[in-house]
């Protein structure tokens, strides 16, 4: 496992990773892509009866909005298939939407790894996810 800063985001085979996007990281004091909550709202939204307490229903919003891409993403992928440590490409696609995303990442690990790192806001665990990206 390869550890960064104290939260890990790496695509590689046989690495930790995690998948934002394709796919998406939900933890505590990461940046979720949900909106952020008005002064205030923490306190209203933890009553019971509260309509506005529906943390599904958000994650669920923020799911479909990003869906159309992560299924481009996982199309085009599917459709250039490449074997273990020579994911050139594919690398190159992961690689480019963490830029896209403004998250900071280092490529050419172990070869064709992707490395990011995603900081939370607050101080806690470290969360790492393993991908991998060849085709077999």
């Amino acid at each position: 496992m390869t550890m960064v800063g104290r939260h890990i985001v790496s695509f590689r085979h046989g690495v930790s990773g995690e998948i934002r996007p394709p796919g998406m990281i939900l933890t505590h004091g990461l940046r979720t892509g949900l909106p952020a909550r008005p002064a205030g709202a923490h306190d209203r939204r933890m009553q019971a009866n509260d309509p506005t307490n529906d943390p599904m229903g958000a994650i669920a919003d923020a799911v479909q909005a990003i869906e159309p891409n992560l299924i481009a993403i996982r199309r085009d992928i599917h459709a250039h298939p490449e074997l273990g440590f020579h994911e050139v490409r594919t690398a190159g696609v992961v690689a480019e939407e963490l830029g896209r995303l403004g998250i900071p990442h280092r490529t050419g690990v172990g070869r064709t790894g992707v490395v990011g790192l995603i900081e939370g806001g607050r101080p806690g665990p470290c969360l790492a996810i393993r991908a991998d990206m060849d085709a077999l």
